[in-house]
């Protein structure tokens, strides 16, 4: 019909308590102390829309219903996937040509090793006589000396 609705009529001590217990610290003698122990019970929103102080405990959170998305919220690395994301794979597959020349090297190694009479497997005995760092020593040598024979023969 268009009209405005009707002024609500004012109820007197809707505020009662509210007054009793401002006038009751204000009018105490450890007034900081009561101070103290009010603002124990409230925290300041952070949100924007509601109101600004709210009760710490919350007696009703537990029957409240909560904020049921239907889509999930992603992680926050899906969104930069599409900048960051690499398809290709870390290690390449070696070429035919590339794994050849690795068997011949190892296996000119292993002929160098074998004339020089130095056996490709230490025995046990061997370590515990000589260390391990002078049997890795040893075949540090051993495999700058077969390259240098390499370089020599070619």
């Amino acid at each position: 019909d268009g009209k405005a609705a009707p002024v609500p009529s004012k109820v007197e001590g809707w505020n009662a308590t509210w007054v009793e217990k401002k006038e009751r610290i204000r009018n105490s003698e450890f007034r900081a102390r009561e101070f103290f122990k009010e603002s124990l019970r409230w925290k300041w929103s952070s949100d924007l829309r509601g109101p600004l102080k709210l009760p710490i405990s919350d007696n009703l959170s537990g029957f409240r219903v909560k904020d049921f998305m239907l889509e999930p919220q992603k992680p926050v690395w899906e969104k930069l996937e599409s900048l960051y994301g690499d398809d290709e794979p870390l290690d390449e597959e070696m070429e035919d040509e590339e794994f050849d020349d690795l068997l011949e090297h190892l296996d000119a190694l292993e002929s160098a090793r074998s004339a020089s009479g130095a056996s490709s497997l230490v025995g046990k005995e061997e370590v515990t006589r000589r260390g391990l760092r002078h049997l890795a020593q040893a075949l540090q040598e051993g495999a700058a000396g077969n390259k240098k024979k390499e370089t020599e023969e070619s």
